[in-house]
């Protein structure tokens, strides 16, 4: 693949809680952008991973993931976000819930009810 061609993926994204998408995104090594030049790219949100030189944007409540390079595996890099975002999710309710959550492998936990 040239340099110059861009790979893209899309997800619906359209009752995400940014917050939570944040923590899941810095968990995963991505730069958060400003507001400001989310805005100069004609997005609601955007971040980027130096890595993988790939992007994360969100415009019209539509995921975008991208990569200038060749051979990045955007469905895992997708499937990895979900997996970091839901994982964000369950935190964040066991948390206003009373449950105390203890992490076993990057996508199992334990939840106990706190006494």
């Amino acid at each position: 693949m040239p340099c110059w061609t861009k790979q893209s993926n899309t997800v619906d994204m359209d009752k995400v809680d940014r917050v939570l998408l944040v923590k899941a995104l810095k968990a995963l090594g991505y730069h958060i952008n400003d507001d400001a030049y989310s805005l100069k790219l004609g997005c609601e949100f955007s971040a980027d991973h130096f890595g993988w030189n790939g992007s994360v944007y969100i415009k019209n409540g539509k995921l975008f993931v991208g990569a200038s390079r060749e051979g990045v595996d955007l469905t895992g890099r997708i499937n990895e976000l979900k997996r970091a975002y839901s994982g964000e999710v369950v935190q964040a309710a066991c948390k206003r819930f009373g449950w105390n959550l203890t992490r076993k492998t990057d996508d199992r936990f334990i939840a106990t009810r706190r006494s």
